[in-house]
C-alpha cells in the first residue's frame, strides 16, 4: 500500500490516493472537489482518461472521446451525490471486475462501497434526457444548500445566453457533479432553463466566474413534485426464482397482488412474463439493472446456478433485495452469504398463504424506501 499524489481522472486536479491490492488494484481517491471515491486500475487505465484518439476502451465497451466525456460527467454526479448524502462511497469497477470480486468471497469486507460498473453507467448516460438533467440538477441544488433559503455558490456565470459564456466552464471552480450528468455547455443551458421556469434566481453577488443560486418557492415545490414522481412512477420489482407450477401459483396469488397494491405501486414481474427478442441472460441482467427492488425466492433454487448468479449480480449492484423461500418444515443448509440475510418464509395450505402477503408488502415497502432514498 502506498500513499501519493496523482491527477484525479474525474476533475483533473491533484488528489491524494492509496493503492490497495485485491482482485484488481483499487485506487482510493480523496478528491477535494468531489469527496471520497475509488476505481480499479483497469477502469482508470482504460476508462477515465481522454485523449484526441481514444476514449473508454475495454472488451465490453468502446467509447469515443466525446462519449467518454459524458460517462465522466455522470460519474462525477454519482460521486457528488454519494458524498452529499453521506451514502456509500462510489467504487467504479468493470462488470468483469464485479464478477471476479464476488468470486473471491471478499464482498462482505467492502460493504461501505457501492460498486458502479462503467458499462451500466454508460447505459444511464445514453438514456438521460435534457428534462432528466433538469430535474436531477434541481434536486442537487436543494441538496447543496446548508439549509432552505441559503443558496448554493456555483463557479460560473449565469447570463441570458449561456452558450456565449462557455469559457467560464473551464474555470477551476466549475461545479462538477452538481449539474447532473452535464457537459459544461449542457450545464449552463440546464441552469438557464431552471431560471426561465422561475425555479431559481441568481443572487446579487454574481460575476462572470461565480454566482449564488437561490431556489424560489416554486422551485422547492417543483423539487417536491420530482421526489414524489421518483417514489410513485416507474417503480418495478424483478422476481428471481425457479420456474415451476408451485412458484407460478404463488406468483399469481401473492407476488403480483403485493406489487399492484395501491400503497406500493411496484409491479412484480419475472423474465418469463416480459416480451423481448434478446438473449435470455442479457435480458435478465437488464431487468435486474432497471428494477427498483429485487425479490429472490430461493424455493428449490439452492442448487440452481442461474438463480445464484442473478442474485449475486443484484447484490453487486447494491439493489435492495427481499429474500423469500417456501417453508418445507425441514431445515436447509443455506450458504453462509445468504444465511445472514433477513429471509422470509411462506407456506401454502390449500390456496391460503397465511399472512405472507401482508408481510411481503411490508418488506417490499422498506426496500422501496431504501431504493428511492439512495437516488435522492
Amino acid at each position: 500500500m502506498s500513499n501519493a499524489q496523482r491527477q484525479s481522472p474525474l476533475t483533473g486536479k491533484k488528489t491524494s490516493y492509496t493503492r490497495q491490492a485485491l482482485t484488481d488494484v483499487i485506487i482510493y481517491h480523496e478528491d477535494p472537489r468531489l469527496g471520497e471515491w475509488a476505481a480499479t486500475e483497469t477502469v482508470e487505465d482504460h476508462g477515465f482518461h481522454i485523449d484526441s484518439q481514444y476514449g473508454y476502451q475495454t472488451n465490453r465497451l468502446k467509447l469515443s472521446p466525446q462519449e467518454t466525456k459524458k460517462l465522466i460527467a455522470l460519474a462525477r454526479s454519482k460521486v457528488w451525490r454519494a458524498e452529499r448524502l453521506r451514502d456509500k462511497s462510489i467504487l467504479f469497477m468493470t462488470l468483469d471486475g464485479v464478477e471476479d470480486f464476488l468470486a473471491t468471497g471478499e464482498r462482505d469486507r467492502w460493504t461501505a462501497w457501492h460498486a458502479v460498473p462503467p458499462e451500466l453507467l454508460w447505459q444511464e448516460a445514453q438514456s438521460l434526457t435534457f428534462e432528466d438533467k433538469v430535474a436531477a440538477t434541481l434536486t442537487n441544488l436543494v441538496l447543496a444548500e446548508e439549509e432552505m433559503g441559503t443558496g448554493a455558490r456555483l463557479g460560473l456565470g449565469l447570463e441570458p445566453y449561456p452558450g456565449s459564456y462557455a469559457a467560464a466552464a473551464t474555470d477551476e471552480h466549475y461545479p462538477m457533479g452538481i449539474l447532473y450528468g452535464c457537459l459544461p455547455g449542457e450545464g449552463l443551458m440546464v441552469l438557464q432553463y431552471l431560471r426561465e421556469q422561475g425555479w431559481i434566481v441568481a443572487g446579487p453577488n454574481g460575476t462572470h466566474h461565480g454566482v449564488t443560486i437561490y431556489i424560489t418557492p416554486r422551485g422547492y415545490a417543483a423539487a417536491d413534485q420530482i421526489k414524489r414522481g421518483e417514489s410513485e412512477a416507474d417503480r418495478k420489482a424483478f422476481l428471481i426464482c425457479r420456474f415451476n407450477d408451485a412458484l407460478d401459483h404463488v406468483y399469481r396469488e401473492v407476488y403480483q397482488i403485493a406489487g399492484d397494491h395501491p400503497e406500493l405501486r411496484c409491479p412484480v414481474h419475472r423474465v418469463k412474463d416480459v416480451e423481448h427478442v434478446d438473449r435470455i441472460d442479457d435480458r435478465i441482467m437488464r431487468e435486474i439493472e432497471s428494477a427498483t427492488i429485487i425479490i429472490v425466492d430461493l424455493t428449490d433454487a439452492l442448487d440452481n446456478f442461474n438463480v445464484a448468479l442473478e442474485a449475486g449480480y443484484a447484490l453487486a449492484l447494491d439493489k435492495p433485495i427481499v429474500w423469500t423461500k417456501r417453508d418445507d418444515g425441514e431445515a436447509i443448509n443455506l450458504p453462509f452469504d445468504i444465511h445472514s440475510q433477513n429471509l422470509m418464509s411462506w407456506k401454502r395450505e390449500g390456496d391460503d398463504y397465511g399472512d405472507f402477503l401482508d408481510r411481503l408488502q411490508a418488506r417490499m415497502k422498506v426496500a422501496i424506501d431504501k431504493a428511492l432514498g439512495s437516488r435522492r
